[in-house]
């Protein structure tokens, strides 16, 4: 019954946005507000649009950077995601920069899966700022990815130094001892201890 409800009334507050965009079409607020009620609503599609409406009127907002993002992510413009993502690391406060961090690797860990290499060196890339400011885990995560890249671009040496240092940061992290096992299984050698245990 709540939900019908809430539909309801989410509809009407849909209703009333529309009347007051007509007004002033140029308040981004509005249209992140509109977004806000079509994801609600479930309309992907219309929180897309009006999402990127308020960026347009705000380029520089990284709480709407971040939400366009997701959106495209889940949309699958992957390339546009990255793009706010880059936009949203220069822009970020320190406020938002766990935000905008904790964004970034969850789309680091997606794009390295889905071997989406070069969107995911990109991202890495406008993320090493940043990185030092990262609690200690994430950092040796950032390394995986760095040397997840390496390794698909068939540098082994770059792909050792940042596993290695993940493993300094965290000795016990699977993705680091995983890939550091791929990397001598395709050379042919057993691994040495490259990390003090």
């Amino acid at each position: 019954v709540l939900g019908v409800f809430g539909w309801v009334g989410l509809s009407q507050a849909n209703a009333l946005l529309k009347e007051l965009l007509n007004k002033t079409p140029d308040k981004a607020e509005l249209w992140l507000q509109r977004a806000q009620i079509a994801l609600q609503l479930d309309q992907k599609k219309q929180a897309l649009a009006a999402i990127e409406v308020a960026l347009k009127l705000n380029p520089k907002d990284t709480s709407n950077q971040l939400l366009a993002a997701q959106l495209h992510l889940s949309e699958g413009s992957t390339e546009r995601a990255v793009s706010l993502l880059k936009q949203g690391l220069k822009h970020a406060t320190k406020e938002q920069q766990v935000e905008v961090i904790n964004t970034t690797m969850q789309t680091l860990g997606w794009l390295v899966s889905q071997q989406k290499w070069d969107l995911a060196k990109d991202l890495i890339g406008s993320a090493k700022r940043l990185t030092k400011q990262l609690p200690r885990d994430e950092q040796a995560q950032l390394s995986v990815y760095s040397a997840q890249i390496a390794m698909q671009q068939g540098n082994t040496k770059r792909a050792l130094k940042s596993l290695n240092n993940a493993l300094k940061i965290n000795p016990n992290l699977g993705d680091a001892l995983l890939s550091l096992a791929s990397i001598y299984r395709s050379k042919g050698q057993p691994p040495t201890q490259t990390h003090p245990t």
